[in-house]
């Protein structure tokens, strides 16, 4: 018998954006590349979002309240934020449980591969992964 284990994968605001916009369906595409993913979206992150939802502006604001109607796919969880800004704490937390990192912020994707990170990636054209060196 063979026990399956889920890949964490922490998804932060521009990836849930990016799925609201309806360019990529992030989930489905996590699914097949990371497979068994297990989607965690810390609750500031979800936070963050919400901020956009009711404060943003045009299509960012519209991806952002699409995005937060997909939450029965995620798991919020309550962390504890580490750091005054949402990036550093994402970071902490994802190196904490061993999870991937699901972004679309480029400088996000550079100071995790520099941690040793697992970093996935969605832009409007393409899926790409990053492996830590």
């Amino acid at each position: 018998m063979f026990l399956v284990m889920k890949q964490k994968v922490v998804l932060d605001t521009s990836a849930l954006i990016i799925h609201g916009k309806g360019k990529q369906n992030v989930f489905e595409l996590l699914d097949k590349f990371v497979g068994l993913p297990q989607f965690i979206v810390p609750n500031f992150v979800e936070k963050e979002l919400k901020t956009i939802a009711e404060k943003g502006k045009g299509k960012t604001k519209t991806a952002a309240n699409v995005a937060l109607k997909q939450f029965d796919k995620v798991k919020v969880t309550k962390v504890k934020k580490t750091s005054k800004t949402v990036d550093t704490s994402l970071l902490n937390y994802a190196e904490k449980i061993g999870a991937w990192i699901c972004t679309n912020d480029r400088g996000l994707r550079d100071r995790a591969k520099k941690r040793g990170i697992k970093v996935v990636y969605v832009s409007e054209k393409y899926f790409k992964q990053k492996r830590p060196p």
